[in-house]
C-alpha cells in the first residue's frame, strides 16, 4: 500500500500595517498559537527592527527568519518567515502615534 504524500500547509501572506499601530503586537501573538502553524506557514511581511521592539515591550523573545526577496519564500520549511519590506528608523515608530 502505497502512502499518501503530505500536502504543504499553505502560505498565508500577513502584513505588519502601521507600524505604530497594533499589528505588530497582534502578529506576536498569533505566531505563539500553535494551531496558526499547525493550519499554515505564515509570511510576515513587516520591519524586523519594530517586531523586536514590539516583542521586547511584551517580555517576549522574538526570532524569525528574515528574506529580503519574495522568491525566497518559495519552498520555506520554517514555520514562518519574515519578508523585511521596510527598515524603519524604530526610534521614530512610537505606539499608539
Amino acid at each position: 500500500m502505497r502512502s499518501k504524500k503530505k500536502a504543504p500547509k499553505p502560505k498565508i501572506a500577513v502584513t505588519m500595517g502601521d507600524p505604530a499601530g497594533i499589528g505588530p503586537e497582534i502578529i506576536l501573538k498569533a505566531l505563539e498559537q500553535p494551531q496558526v502553524i499547525e493550519v499554515c506557514r505564515p509570511l510576515i511581511i513587516g520591519d524586523r527592527q519594530v517586531l523586536e521592539v514590539a516583542a521586547q515591550r511584551m517580555g517576549k523573545s522574538f526570532y524569525i527568519k528574515s528574506i529580503q526577496k519574495m522568491s525566497q519564500a518559495e519552498d520555506f520549511k520554517e514555520s514562518a518567515l519574515l519578508y523585511e519590506a521596510s527598515n524603519l528608523p524604530v526610534d521614530q515608530v512610537v505606539p499608539g502615534q
